[in-house]
């Protein structure tokens, strides 16, 4: 991800990519597991140096005590900087 990438939660707030991973980093959150379940689509734009992926996943997770199964789907934007790929936003669709 890009240093400035913003993500989307379920709930509408945007998180920085520190705040995000302070948020997994706390005891609030366990994860049990996380997996890619597919690719849905990808779409390349802007002369090959943008892209949208959709793709869905299944996690399995505990958040403030709270069990979560969920099946989730996520859009992402990517931008090619200095040849590589880095993701500058992401919503995840609730689960």
């Amino acid at each position: 991800a890009d240093d400035d990438v913003q993500m989307i939660r379920p709930s509408g707030n945007p998180l920085s990519k520190a705040e995000w991973a302070t948020m997994f980093a706390s005891e609030d959150v366990v994860i049990e597991s996380d997996e890619l379940v597919s690719i849905d689509s990808v779409r390349i734009f802007a002369g090959g140096n943008a892209a949208v992926a959709t793709y869905s996943k299944h996690s399995k997770f505990i958040y403030k005590g709270d069990e979560n199964d969920d099946y989730a789907v996520f859009s992402a934007t990517l931008e090619k900087k200095g040849g590589d790929w880095k993701v500058v936003f992401v919503m995840r669709a609730t689960g």
